[in-house]
């Protein structure tokens, strides 16, 4: 086996911080995102690096989520990629015990962060959203959020702008768990 690189550090970070969480995404340039959770600042921060196509980094890390208050529970990440090449990322968190929240970001191939986190969904149900995203031949995006007490969908533009109010795929009476969905994006829903 011939490895295609020398081992580097991704993370940008001096000190000895835990970062962890990692995921890693191809757009049709060549180009990639590193996505991983980092403790730097002693919060759960949503981190990044973009990659070019001979794997040199572009620009330095970028902290995806907007929050300078402490993140306790970052989690559920999901990173895919428009025809332009451009990030777009859709991540859980709290910044307290008993709420979660949503946010979109979008992040150019050229490793820059393209306006500020976007709220879509938040809960006070001391639960936490798991999350699936995909995106259309159009770049709309569709988002699924579901818990223990029930699943829903929201369709955003390639801006971000919101083209369907969210609709309820299922809902339940009686909290029980709910697994993965596996999603695509159709342009006859409605």
């Amino acid at each position: 086996v011939t490895a295609i690189t020398y081992l580097e550090m991704v993370n940008d970070d001096t000190a000895s911080s835990m970062q962890k969480y990692p995921d890693v995404v191809y757009n049709k340039f060549g180009h990639s995102i590193v996505l991983w959770e980092d403790r730097r600042n002693r919060w759960r921060d949503l981190y990044a690096q973009v990659y070019d196509e001979d794997y040199n980094p572009i620009n330095g890390n970028i902290k995806v989520n907007d929050a300078n208050g402490e993140q306790r529970f970052l989690h559920n990440k999901v990173v895919k990629t428009q025809s332009d090449g451009t990030f777009v990322i859709v991540f859980g968190g709290a910044e307290g015990f008993s709420d979660d929240e949503v946010y979109l970001q979008k992040i150019s191939s050229d490793g820059e962060k393209i306006g500020d986190n976007l709220l879509i969904k938040s809960i006070a149900y001391s639960t936490k959203f798991e999350l699936a995203m995909n995106i259309g031949s159009t770049d709309e995006i569709l988002v699924v959020f579901y818990t223990r007490y029930g699943a829903s969908i929201k369709r955003f533009d390639k801006n971000l702008n919101p083209t369907l109010t969210e609709k309820y795929l299922l809902r339940n009476n009686y909290p029980q768990a709910f697994y993965p969905f596996t999603i695509s994006v159709d342009p006859q829903l409605n």
